[in-house]
């Protein structure tokens, strides 16, 4: 059923392993009401940001990952999400977004609450 639509993301999709459960995940996202232009748009700006930073291909995560029930495409669907770069390796890592790092209520210095 959702056959034609899949190999569409699976072509733009940046690492080829498990194609099967990689399917069978896209089905179960397509079945709780996702939308195919969503998960092609998050395929497609994760695959152009795994590729313009050379990441390693055991770094990228399966498809199977990518659209299995933690949903991580979410994040990917407008672009690249807040807070992501690249370090050295080419490898992705997570750094607070300034709107949801809060620094310490304290003044280490003085020890004192601010």
């Amino acid at each position: 059923m959702f056959l034609t639509e899949f190999q569409e993301v699976w072509d733009v999709y940046p690492r080829k392993l498990d194609k099967g459960l990689a399917f069978r995940a896209y089905v179960a996202r397509r079945r709780q009401g996702m939308a195919f232009q969503d998960l092609l748009r998050a395929a497609t700006h994760y695959a152009g940001y795994c590729r313009a930073r050379n990441t390693d291909q055991q770094y990228i995560k399966r498809a199977a990952t990518f659209f299995g029930p933690s949903e991580p495409w979410r994040e990917w669907i407008e672009g690249i999400p807040a807070g992501e770069v690249a370090n050295g390796n080419g490898h992705r890592e997570r750094v607070p977004s300034q709107a949801l790092y809060r620094p310490s209520q304290v003044d280490w210095e003085h020890e004192q609450p601010l």
